[in-house]
This record gives C-alpha cells, sequence and structure tokens, in this order.
C-alpha cells in the first residue's frame, strides 16, 4: 500500500451571534461567543474532500495553471529570435563591416597601445604610401603643413620617412619647402646639413635642396659651409651647392681675396667649374675690370672649360673683343668652335672695324675661319 502525503489540518471554529437590526452601516460589527480550534492530520484524498479546503483548492489550482501558461508564453516570446535561423539585418550588417575591417598592423598596434609614441611617432604605423595619397587628395599647401609637423614631432623619424618618399612633383615640392621652412625655422644649418647624410639616398628629393641649403648655411657661415662642401666631394647636388658659394663670393666687394682664401682648385673636378662660374659670373657684373684681369691671369684649366663657355656667352655681350681670349683658350674643341664663333658674332655687331682687322690676323682652321661673320 502506498502511503499517502498527509498535511496538517487547523480547523477553526467560531460562533457568532449576529444582531438581527444590522444594517448595511454597522455590518462591520460582530460579538465573538466562542471559537474552538480542532488540530488532526488528513491524506490527500481526506484533504480534498474537507468541505472548508475544496472550494479554496479548486481556485488555486485555476489560478496555478493560468500563471504556468502567462510564463511558458512570455518564455517562447522572449527566445523566439534567438531559436529562428534567419538573422536580422542589423546583425547583418554588423557582421559584414567586421569582416571588412582590415586586421591592424604590428606597428600600428604597437602605436596604439602607447599614445605617448605615437603623438611623439607620427610616422609610426604610415604606409609608404601615405605621401601618394596625400598628393591626390591635398594640396601642396596642405601636404607642407603635414610634412612640416611631422618634423616638428619627430625629426629623424620623419627624415628617414622622407628618405623613402616617392611620389609626383607636388610630393617633392612640398617635401622640400617643408624642409627648408622647418631648418630656417630652426636656425641651425651645421644640423640642417646633417640631414643629408640620411635623405640623400633619395635623389630626387635631395638633390635639388643641397644649394639651397649652402647658400642659406653660407649667409650664416661662410667659411663652415665651404668646409662642409669640402668633406662631401661625391655628394649628389654640389654642383648646385659650390654654384651658390660662387654667387656669394663673387657678389662680395672683394671676389678676389675670397678666392685667395676659398680657391677653386681646391674642390672636386665635378664643383670645380660651378663654383668659379658662380664667382665670375657675379664679379663680372659689377667689376668687368677686375674680373676680366683675373680670367686672363689664371692658369689654364681644362675643367673650367663649361664655366668659360657660359661666361663667354654672356660677357661677350657686353665686350667682345676683351672676351675672345677666352674663348680661344678652352680646350674642348666643341664648346671652343662655338664660343669663339658667337663672340665673333657679337663683336662684328660692337665694333665691326676691330673685329676684320682681328679676323684677318686669327690662327684659325680654315674650316673654323669660313663660318667667321
Amino acid at each position: 500500500m502506498v502511503n499517502q502525503p498527509r498535511f496538517l489540518v487547523l480547523r477553526l471554529t467560531q460562533t457568532v451571534t449576529e444582531p438581527s437590526d444590522l444594517t448595511f452601516e454597522n455590518r462591520g460589527s460582530f460579538c465573538f461567543q466562542r471559537i474552538t480550534v480542532q488540530c488532526y492530520w488528513v491524506d490527500v484524498r481526506s484533504a480534498l474532500k474537507v468541505r472548508f479546503i475544496l472550494p479554496r483548492m479548486k481556485t488555486i489550482l485555476i489560478a496555478g495553471a493560468l500563471l504556468a501558461l502567462v510564463v511558458i508564453v512570455s518564455v517562447v516570446a522572449l527566445s523566439g529570435d534567438f531559436l529562428t535561423d534567419e538573422p536580422s539585418p542589423n546583425s547583418a550588417s554588423d557582421s559584414k563591416q567586421r569582416e571588412e575591417l582590415p586586421e591592424p598592423s604590428h606597428s600600428q598596434t604597437q602605436s596604439m597601445s602607447d599614445p605617448e609614441e605615437a603623438m611623439k611617432n607620427p610616422t609610426q604605423g604610415l604606409p609608404d604610401r601615405v605621401i601618394l595619397e596625400l598628393s591626390s587628395d591635398l594640396s601642396a599647401d596642405q601636404m607642407q603643413d603635414q610634412i612640416f609637423s611631422m618634423l616638428t614631432a619627430d625629426e629623424m623619424s620623419a627624415l628617414q620617412y622622407l628618405a623613402n618618399l616617392s611620389g609626383d612633383y607636388l610630393a617633392y615640392e612640398a617635401a622640400g619647402t617643408a624642409l627648408f621652412d622647418y631648418y630656417r625655422e630652426q636656425g641651425d644649418w651645421p644640423r640642417a646639413m646633417q640631414a643629408f647624410d640620411t635623405l640623400n639616398v633619395n635623389l630626387t628629393l635631395a638633390t635639388p635642396l643641397v644649394g639651397q641649403f649652402l647658400e642659406a648655411y653660407a649667409q650664416q657661415d661662410p667659411q663652415g659651409a665651404w668646409f662642409w662642401l669640402l668633406s662631401h666631394p661625391n655628394f649628389n647636388g654640389i654642383e648646385s651647392g659650390a654654384l651658390n658659394l660662387g654667387k656669394i663670393a663673387g657678389a662680395s666687394p672683394d671676389p678676389q681675396s675670397i678666392l685667395l682664401q676659398r680657391p677653386p682648385d681646391s674642390l672636386p673636378p665635378r664643383a670645380r667649374a660651378a663654383y668659379f662660374k658662380g664667382v665670375l659670373g657675379e664679379w663680372l657684373q659689377h667689376d668687368f675690370t677686375q674680373a676680366a684681369n683675373y680670367l686672363n691671369e689664371i692658369p689654364s684649366d681644362p675643367t673650367l672649360d663649361p664655366a668659360i663657355y657660359d661666361l663667354v656667352a654672356h660677357a661677350g655681350l657686353i665686350d667682345a673683343e676683351n672676351t675672345m681670349s677666352w674663348a680661344e683658350n678652352i680646350h674642348n674643341e666643341g664648346l671652343r668652335r662655338s664660343a669663339i664663333l658667337e663672340t665673333a658674332r657679337n663683336w662684328s655687331r660692337q665694333d665691326s672695324s676691330s673685329y676684320e682687322t682681328w679676323k684677318t690676323q686669327a690662327n684659325l682652321s680654315p674650316d673654323l675661319t669660313a663660318e667667321l661673320p
């Protein structure tokens, strides 16, 4: 026989005397005469038969069933979105965006994890093509400001970045201008010249800047700029630097004394002619006689042929008679022939009488004589 669960039942019996004249207003007043409490154990089957429990049990069961139904419906409604196989539009777009995001590089991850390092080194984590992208999206002024900011934040990192620069003319022009403006603001041209130890691997960027930087350096310290020129004989762009140093010397009140201190023959051949051309070109403009006398007195030097050829072309417009001897002393046959013919044309227009006298006495080859005006 299976034992039925049993319950402890407390039965309260009360005898009440209710007045016959009870009205609505005093219905809450009762007079209790006797209260009886009975306590006994009953099993489930017996308990259901108890008159005062049975009505309440039906209510409890109905309420419980309704509550359970409400709970089940709520759970199913809340979990319906998770149980379905079709994702929502928002979740699909979010997933697609996450898939399209590129993985950060190691340098980018490092810079993001160290904000101070990222601020100090703006080039960290940037791809090599950043200037190429800037050249197509930004103006020259905007690129120039960007590069200037990079130099200000971390000069060495910016120089290393610019040494690998590749792009169009706009990018190189912006980089060159930003570099010059940055070092001009610093005012330390010896340190500025050290930048070319890094930049010189990029010939397109560095070569045009050497002359510009050396000219600014010579304005501040001519002797220091001269020593830099001597110590970099094979440097790219040295010709433009030597030309600008020569112009500064030639424009001085006494170019000859500067030439004694810094003679052209102390320079490597590739820079010697440029320096000489710069000195004599400026000197001839403000003191033609002294410059011509110096040119007539110096020893013949084949490395100076290109410089003398250019000087003859310009000086012959002023005094072709005195510049003809320079043209005749050029060693290179092609340059010499061209210089003589150009000077002869100028001389014939300036003074035809003296020119005809020279023409009859000139010791030239027959074919060259035949081409004279």
